[in-house]
């Protein structure tokens, strides 16, 4: 379901807290993910930035474009090979147009989260709006990271608080 204004304008802000680029360094990922749930990116470059890290998220979203721009082939191939040789991750696709979430990706979050599966979701589409899915969806003590653009990373540890005010969005939107 396409976003309206308004809701677009609620999820520029950070849900969390921002990390300037030159501030994100291994401590203070590791410090932010320390006896966290599970830990979830969403974007490619967020993604790309927690492995060079050291960590190995437990599900990533990704669409392969940075910045409006199609990632080339290696970049693509190199993310995929490190989930294929880091445990046993699955690998879904599905579609979400640009500013949506879309009720089958929305669906394959949720089936994700509640069985406790490592994945990785290549989205045909754009992934930015589907934070919001996993905010709502992911298990309580999760770490999020996603990126805001040109700033650094946003970290979002999932509480009810934050649960309750993705859930109030999506309803507004019309996500189930």
């Amino acid at each position: 379901m396409p976003l309206k204004d308004e809701h677009v304008n609620i999820l520029k802000k950070p849900f969390g807290e921002l990390i300037k680029q030159e501030d994100t360094s291994k401590q203070k990922i590791n410090s932010l993910v320390k006896d966290s749930k599970s830990l979830i990116t969403v974007g490619d470059a967020t993604t790309e930035k927690i492995i060079s890290l050291g960590l190995t998220p437990d599900l990533s979203i990704i669409d392969c474009v940075e910045r409006r721009i199609r990632r080339t082939e290696s970049k693509i191939f190199e993310l995929k090979n490190f989930f294929l040789k880091n445990g046993h991750f699955k690998q879904y696709q599905c579609k979400n147009p640009k500013g949506t979430i879309a009720k089958e990706a929305y669906i394959t979050i949720k089936k994700i989260l509640m069985k406790g599966e490592h994945a990785i979701i290549f989205i045909d589409g754009e992934e930015d709006m589907l934070a919001l899915a996993v905010f709502a969806l992911a298990p309580l003590d999760s770490i999020v990271f996603y990126g805001q653009p040109l700033e650094g990373l946003v970290s979002v540890k999932i509480n009810s608080k934050i649960k309750n005010k993705s859930r109030n969005l999506l309803d507004s939107i019309g996500v189930e």
